[in-house]
């Protein structure tokens, strides 16, 4: 329950930085819409890899 608790708090971090990464894009803001949309998906891969890799 916690596991699904910790990814889903990830999730919603990950899905708000980008819609911030989209906005940057929108404004012609290309190399940081690309570093937030990494930043993103960084969001939501390192806690999934480190709670598959612990179980």
């Amino acid at each position: 329950m916690i596991t699904v608790l910790i990814l889903l708090g990830a999730l919603l971090v990950a899905v708000s930085t980008f819609n911030y990464a989209r906005w940057a894009w929108q404004r012609g803001l290309r190399l940081g819409a690309v570093g937030l949309a990494l930043i993103a998906v960084a969001t939501v891969a390192v806690p999934g890899w480190v709670i598959w890799y612990l179980s």
